[in-house]
């Protein structure tokens, strides 16, 4: 007689360890993200700078809550929202980059979860 035994135990250790893993990785994701998306409305905003402070603060961030997470990128001037929905929109940046970066932030969480698979971590 052939037997498979599973210890409860050690596969509740596992799922915890792989959880912790992808825990990290997401967080590892959002934080590159986060950076890439200051750094490209930063780089692309269409206004010209007078005294720089709109460019200057932009600032790309990430949150959690629970299991969701948060990538995103704002700007830090009482102004800002008015140079993001006023002027027909021609010095928006904020929304444009997210979209933009939409893609590009599923394929770092892909590119990671291979690179994990294939460690067989």
């Amino acid at each position: 007689m052939t037997i498979f035994k599973l210890d409860k135990n050690a596969l509740s250790e596992i799922v915890r360890g792989v959880k912790a893993q992808a825990e990290a990785a997401l967080d590892e994701v959002c934080e590159v993200s986060a950076a890439q998306m200051e750094s490209s409305a930063k780089r692309n905003a269409p206004w010209t700078d007078r005294t720089g402070n709109a460019r200057r603060t932009l600032e790309g961030f990430t949150d959690k809550s629970g299991h969701e997470r948060y990538i995103g990128v704002c700007g830090n001037m009482f102004y800002s929202p008015s140079l993001e929905m006023l002027y027909g929109k021609k010095y928006a940046i904020l929304y444009p980059v997210v979209q933009a970066e939409t893609r590009e932030v599923l394929l770092r969480l892909a590119n990671k979860v291979i690179a994990v698979k294939l460690r067989g971590e």
